[in-house]
């Protein structure tokens, strides 16, 4: 045998060796079903609005399985519709967005007035599985009757780098009872919400600039520490004109918690000179971005649990 053809020999081995590991490595990061996100969500819904609900999942790049169709657990009564779209591409995998919908009518007749608690579905995969999965915590609750306003809204804003702020004029005498926001125990001290009131606009909500606290030296009022709400001593008496600033700021996560989805609400609980109270409701998102190697790891801890 010349040296050609055992050069040729060796050579197509090598071949044969690389396309099998490549194809090893590919079917190793195949998923058998969807991976789904944590989603922490606190809404209102309104009288004559359907429920929607927005999840996040990752599956395979070529799609299969993907979902078919959702339902909720001992509730299959309730017709739910189901619309995907690609968010996202990867190497491997597609990052999708999955919205929910039940109509009004179902809403009141099986799921109640008081509470609507979601943190499970059954999902109909497309090659025919079945599974229960955990999508986190999702609460919404009907208005029962509208606050008596309080507060003008003057100023509004949010970043990328996960921090917003909305800004006030309060146009009555108010105390203001508490300020609180849900999922405290899980967020710890990664979310941070500052409340502070003055007599006139902040710089900040003139000017509409970057929250980011490291690039705008007039945001430090933004994120004063001093104006944390878990340092506020309550109830606060507030003149009319003042002008009441919510702010918050997410901070590293450096856990599992970084993958998660939040929209969330602080609620500023107040009353009026007449004791009337009302509920002063801010949004808090955090909307993760994901680079290819957070995928992998969302996939590689999902298989541990």
């Amino acid at each position: 045998m010349n040296k050609k053809r055992i050069y040729l020999i060796i050579l197509a081995l090598l071949l044969t060796l690389s396309w099998v590991g490549n194809l090893t490595y590919f079917y190793s990061q195949r998923l058998a079903e969807p991976v789904f996100l944590k989603n922490y969500i606190e809404s209102t819904l309104f009288p004559n609005q359907n429920l929607e609900i927005e999840l996040y999942y990752i599956v395979n790049r070529d799609e299969t399985p993907d979902l078919v169709s959702v339902e909720l657990p001992n509730l299959e009564k309730v017709y739910v519709r189901l619309r995907t779209f690609t968010f996202n591409t990867y190497s491997h995998y597609v990052l999708k967005r999955a919205i929910i919908s039940i109509d009004r009518p179902q809403v009141d007749d099986f799921l109640g007035l008081d509470k609507i608690s979601i943190s499970q579905l059954r999902v109909h995969f497309s090659n025919g599985m079945t599974k229960v999965v955990d999508v986190g915590e999702i609460n919404y609750k009907p208005l029962r009757s509208p606050n008596q306003l309080v507060f003008k809204n003057t100023a509004s804003g949010s970043s990328n780098n996960h921090s917003g702020f909305r800004e006030f004029l309060v146009d009555q005498p108010i105390v203001i009872k508490s300020v609180d926001y849900s999922h405290k125990e899980l967020l710890g001290d990664a979310l941070r919400v500052y409340l502070s009131i003055s007599q006139t606009p902040s710089e900040h909500a003139r000017d509409r600039n970057d929250l980011n606290p490291d690039t705008r030296e007039k945001s430090k009022d933004i994120f004063d520490e001093n104006q944390l709400v878990n340092r506020t001593k309550f109830p606060i008496q507030v003149q009319s004109g003042s002008y009441l600033r919510i702010s918050y700021q997410f901070n590293q996560f450096n856990d599992r918690r970084s993958y998660d989805y939040y929209k969330i609400k602080a609620h500023i609980i107040t009353q009026t000179s007449e004791g009337q109270e009302a509920d002063q409701e801010f949004e808090i998102w955090y909307q993760p971005f994901f680079e290819e190697k957070d995928i992998k790891q969302v996939i590689r801890e999902r298989r541990e649990e």
